[in-house]
C-alpha cells in the first residue's frame, strides 16, 4: 500500500510540474479507476488478497451544471477482498464483496482544477467466502453508500484524486483509495 502511494503521489507531482494543472471541468462523461484499502467487515479478516484489498471501476454522467456546483449520475462496481490466515490454520480463507453502486455524486468547484464531492446512493452487494452470511436462496444484500473525496483535473481530460466511502450494509465497512480518471 505505500509503494501505491508513493506511486500516485509521484505521479501527482510530476503533472503539477508540467504547468497543465488548473482545467475547469466542461466534459459531462467521467469514466476511473481505484485501487481500494477497506476495513474489514468481519473480526478476523485484515489482510489484502493479492497483497490489496481491493479495486473500483466507474462511471458517470452529468445530468445539471450550474456555475461551480454540479449533479452527476454515477454507476461503479468493486471487487473488495480480505484474507484470514489464523482461521482453523488455514492460509487460503477469504471473505469476498462485490459492491454495485448507482447513486448521486454532488461536485464542488473549490477553484479552477480542483473539485470537491459528496456522493450517495443505494448498493447492492454480492458476497462470498468461507464466513457468508448468506443463506441458500440469498445472492446479495441492498444497502446505502455515502462518502466523498476531490478530484483535481490536469491537461483538460486527466483525474487524479482520492475517495472514501461507508457502506451501511449487512456487516458495515469503509473504503479509501486514489483515483485515476479521465473525462470525455
Amino acid at each position: 500500500m505505500k509503494k501505491t502511494i508513493l506511486i500516485f503521489l509521484m505521479g501527482f507531482l510530476f503533472l503539477l510540474s508540467l504547468g497543465e494543472f488548473g482545467f475547469t471541468r466542461k466534459r459531462t462523461v467521467e469514466s476511473d479507476f481505484s485501487v481500494l484499502y477497506a476495513t474489514a467487515p468481519i473480526s478476523g479478516y485484515s489482510k489484502g488478497i493479492f497483497g490489496l484489498m481491493g479495486f473500483s471501476a466507474g462511471t458517470g454522467f452529468d445530468l445539471t451544471r450550474g456555475d461551480t456546483v454540479f449533479l452527476n449520475l454515477r454507476f461503479d462496481f468493486a471487487f473488495i477482498g480480505w484474507k484470514n490466515a489464523n482461521l482453523y490454520g488455514y492460509s487460503n480463507d477469504s471473505y469476498i464483496r462485490m459492491p454495485i453502486f448507482l447513486g448521486l455524486r454532488t461536485y464542488f468547484e473549490l477553484s479552477e482544477g480542483i473539485l470537491s464531492y459528496i456522493e450517495a446512493g443505494p448498493e447492492f452487494s454480492i458476497e462470498g467466502g468461507a464466513k457468508s452470511s448468506l443463506g441458500r436462496n440469498k445472492f446479495g444484500y441492498w444497502g446505502v453508500t455515502c462518502g466523498g473525496g476531490i478530484n483535481f483535473l490536469f491537461m483538460k481530460y486527466l483525474i487524479i484524486g482520492v475517495n472514501a466511502r461507508y457502506h451501511f450494509i449487512s456487516n458495515p465497512y469503509f473504503h479509501v483509495g486514489p483515483v485515476l480518471g479521465t473525462t470525455w
